[in-house]
């Protein structure tokens, strides 16, 4: 099966409140990068850093070895997270994208990419079968402007990026373009999608393309159907509806539409692009490992601001919650807390939030999630273990007991392959069905002789989950695989 390389275009801008404008607003991305590239490598920034070494997690990677992934899961991995990927279940990570090569406005070519020509984090990831994309990042609209607007830029940019990618036997490239506000960009960032996805899609080992989309498009900048045309896959960011330096405090990533929070959510901003025209297996849906603690003017809910909100990882949140007290928002589908001394209020996402999260993704046969970001949950085990329990799902080989008949499992290359022996002689169905229990292939093949027999059954199905069933008189073996 080939591999194909990632690329994500990331432009959020969402609010809860309507009067926000788009050029008012930094994302999550963009603040803590601004941050970062002044705290890295600072005494402080030591300090901020959880869970560096080795995190336990309770489970024996060998009993995951076997396993697969139901849906996609992409994990954005900050430059300043430094060696927390040495402890990441890369069974549960189908691709990183290391976060950032910066853009060089003048040229289209870099001003840094880190540690990206030395991160050991490649090699391991690969070595766990994960694969890993270089995140482009290049903020505000006159720095977008400047590039999208320039075919000389462009095709600087992509050739850079190609020659990065293909020095390290990478998977891809993660473009992360925020801030822009002139839809006259439109029609520039599409030109710039389909040659990026010509050149990554042309060669021996093609690359894999796609792109993160905001939560509202205020300013029609995404041609959702033209990109989607190029794009393997589009993850739209689900976070920040209420931001840092906005007006009130509130649920960062809430679930759904309602009266208490207004229209804007993370499914509404679903349901917006597949209505614009993205097919769900196409579409991904990111989500926050971080909040935000604001000060504000009551302990009522919602609440006014009186300043910035402090960014906050998951296992600091977590443990702040459980100082304080954790409360559930039930109009969000989110936690919550309230400081019990001081006026202020923390809103985060926990595994409950994000467990009904994954079960919509699911629901609503969606390709997959997006994590922001990786390493932010620290030497917690909980996120680890929901992303377990949502998406790894058995692939390897299952053997009935039964001293007459023996059945293996398996799946790859499209296809679903059954080995059987037999002590004596036996009818052999073989059975397909999807998730929901739909047949979706039925091959009697008859009376079987003692022996071994192999059944290869050729799959022209979407990728996908499915539940294999093979019978045998009365016999059944049955297993869950992923193609």
């Amino acid at each position: 099966m080939m591999v194909r390389c990632l690329l994500v275009v990331s432009f959020a801008v969402i609010a809860s409140s309507p009067y926000l404008l788009a050029q008012e607003f930094e994302s999550v991305h963009q603040v803590e990068n601004a941050r970062q590239s002044v705290l890295f490598n600072s005494a402080a920034q030591a300090e901020e850093l959880p869970g560096l070494g080795r995190m336990s997690i309770g489970v024996d990677r060998q009993v995951l070895a076997g396993k697969g992934l139901s849906a996609q899961v992409l994990g954005w991995y900050p430059y300043w997270m430094q060696s927390a990927y040495t402890s990441f279940d890369y069974s549960l990570l189908s691709t990183i994208a290391y976060f950032s090569y910066e853009v060089d406005t003048a040229t289209g070519s870099y001003t840094t990419v880190h540690s990206w020509k030395t991160t050991d984090l490649i090699p391991l990831a690969h070595e766990n079968g994960t694969k890993v994309l270089l995140t482009v990042t290049n903020f505000g609209n006159a720095n977008n402007a400047a590039v999208l607007r320039s075919p000389a830029k462009r095709r600087t940019l992509i050739d850079s990026l190609w020659v990065l990618v293909g020095e390290r036997n990478a998977d891809g490239v993660n473009i992360d373009f925020e801030g822009m506000t002139d839809a006259t960009l439109r029609d520039s960032l599409a030109v710039f999608m389909r040659d990026l996805a010509q050149l990554f899609h042309s060669g021996f080992r093609p690359l894999e393309v796609s792109i993160a989309l905001p939560p509202v498009d205020w300013s029609s900048i995404f041609d959702v159907k033209a990109i989607a045309a190029s794009a393997d896959y589009c993850a739209v960011m689900g976070y920040d509806y209420h931001w840092q330096s906005g007006p009130d405090a509130g649920p960062v990533a809430p679930l759904d539409s309602s009266k208490l929070w207004g229209k804007y959510s993370a499914l509404r901003s679903v349901r917006t692009y597949l209505a614009g025209g993205i097919p769900r297996s196409k579409l991904l849906l990111g989500v926050p490992y971080y909040g935000y603690e604001w000060p504000v003017q009551s302990s009522t809910v919602p609440a006014k601001t009186t300043g910035a909100g402090l960014s906050m990882q998951y296992y600091r949140a977590a443990e702040r919650a459980a100082e304080h007290g954790r409360r559930w928002d039930v109009a969000s589908s989110t936690p919550y807390y309230i400081h019990s001394t001081e006026p202020r209020q923390g809103w985060y996402e926990d595994s409950t939030s994000l467990a009904v999260k994954y079960d919509s993704v699911s629901s609503y046969g969606l390709g997959g999630v997006g994590i922001w970001a990786l390493g932010y949950d620290g030497t917690r085990p909980e996120l680890w273990n929901l992303l377990r329990k949502k998406f790894s799902v058995p692939t390897g080989v299952i053997s009935t007991t039964d001293p007459q008949f023996h059945v293996a499992i398996a799946s790859g290359d499209g296809r679903i392959s059954v080995v059987c022996r037999l002590n004596v002689p036996m009818n052999i169905v073989v059975e397909v069905c999807d998730m929901t229990g739909r047949l979706v292939i039925a091959r009697d093949c008859g009376v079987q002789q003692t022996g071994e027999y192999t059944i290869s059954v050729p799959m022209q199905t979407a990728p996908g989950v499915y539940i294999v069933r093979v019978r045998a008189e009365n016999n059944m073996a049955s297993q869950i695989v992923v193609l």
